[in-house]
């Protein structure tokens, strides 16, 4: 074999090594391009998997709420409104004794009354805080503070403020509504003008 024919020879076999490597640069390329392409699917496919979960959870935990302030709201409505009735019934004890000087030991089963829806009231005030929504413990500030303290010791010196209890009364209606039911709101607040008689 001559010069001529070995310089042809190197320069086929360098062809097809330089074909070679080409071929191999474009086929890594293209498993890497692939590579990417599988990943990027699978990242999409994990994060839309992740934000359906965390709204089925989100959904679950709303209807948590939902159930746990059902129970919760009508059973503070309701001590609520026992604790104003026995605050009035004290106040007039306390106000028919002063008048006749009758005495003290007359007060004990009203007082024993009092002291009873006071600590029920007290009970679902703490429940209400502990599971209401922001706008629903917002609304009953109007109730208890048309009552005498729920905590430590009071005396029973003045009667509840039955207007402000009835606006905070109406207030968390409107609240328990939304909280409870928002899909029949405009139907429950027809209910915001029934306040329990007293």
């Amino acid at each position: 074999m001559g010069l001529f024919e070995r310089q042809e020879a190197r320069k086929r076999d360098h062809g097809k090594w330089f074909d070679a490597k080409v071929a191999l640069v474009a086929g890594l390329g293209g498993s890497l391009i692939g590579a990417v392409v599988v990943l990027a699917g699978i990242l999409v496919t994990h994060v839309d998997v992740n934000q359906q979960q965390s709204v089925a959870v989100e959904e679950d935990h709303s209807a948590e709420a939902r159930d746990k302030r059902s129970q919760i709201y009508p059973a503070y409505l309701h001590a609520a409104a026992a604790y104003r009735d026995a605050t009035h019934s004290t106040w007039l004890a306390v106000q028919l004794r002063q008048q006749t000087g009758a005495p003290y030991a007359t007060l004990y089963p009203t007082l024993k009354t009092f002291e009873e829806a006071r600590r029920s009231y007290q009970d679902q005030r703490t429940l209400l805080a502990m599971y209401g929504s922001d706008r629903a413990w917002t609304a009953q500030r109007d109730m208890a503070a048309s009552l005498l303290p729920a905590y430590g010791k009071v005396k029973v010196e003045a009667d509840a403020d039955y207007d402000r209890f009835d606006r905070g009364y109406r207030a968390f209606l409107g609240e328990f509504c939304k909280d409870v039911n928002p899909e029949i709101e405009p139907d429950c607040r027809q209910a915001q003008a029934v306040v329990p008689g007293r």
